[in-house]
């Protein structure tokens, strides 16, 4: 997966009331999972007379670390509708918690399902969704003296170094699309002779759209 879709900012939104309950939908951008209790206690003391406050997130590019939440709604009635939202828009690295504060009115399992879906789909649908693209943390080291094609090279394919240091050897840290590793290597090796290195580190997003 080269892309995958976020949100950019937290965001709020209120539906109209259903028989009496308010139903306040935030979207929040996380990386992790350790993230969510944060947001959960922020919204609670915010929001003391609320008697829910139901959620689902999902991580990772692909969406394979997710959890759903009803936080004493009847089971599937809150969270899962939330998480279907998340899914059906293949957003990313996001949490979406809806606080429900009652109305007097009880709205049965059908009603809530609609309810909080509701809730969550209208905020999505606010919210700022961005494509993330997928990058590789790339070091390249070179002898001073093919300073000039190496920039040579960045000049011609479009790269900007995040950072350069100069001192025994030349080093420069740029992002690269994980498929175009092996072509910047070639080139990179045919302009110096072979005496570059480049090195690999790890992935690191970056917002394409």
């Amino acid at each position: 997966m080269k892309t995958y879709r976020t949100v950019q900012g937290t965001l709020r939104h209120e539906t109209d009331k259903i028989k009496g309950s308010r139903f306040i939908a935030t979207v929040a951008p996380i990386s992790s999972e350790e993230e969510v209790r944060p947001i959960r206690r922020q919204l609670a003391e915010e929001f003391p007379d609320a008697n829910h406050h139901c959620l689902a997130w999902r991580l990772a590019p692909d969406g394979a670390q997710f959890r759903a939440q009803d936080d004493g709604e009847p089971s599937g009635s809150a969270g899962t509708p939330i998480l279907r939202q998340l899914e059906s828009r293949q957003v990313c690295d996001a949490l979406v918690v809806v606080t429900r504060i009652f109305g007097g009115v009880k709205l049965g399992v059908g009603g809530l399902i609609r309810a909080y879906g509701g809730a969550a789909a209208e905020a999505l649908d606010r919210a700022r969704l961005v494509d993330v693209e997928l990058t590789v943390s790339v070091e390249i080291s070179l002898p001073y003296e093919f300073t000039g094609p190496v920039k040579g090279l960045f000049a011609a394919h479009g790269l900007i170094p995040e950072r350069s240091d100069y001192g025994e050897t030349v080093s420069h840290w740029l992002r690269l699309a994980p498929e175009r590793c092996s072509e910047i290597s070639r080139e990179l090796q045919d302009r110096t002779a072979g005496k570059a290195e480049m090195r690999v580190h790890g992935s690191a997003p970056r917002v394409s759209s």
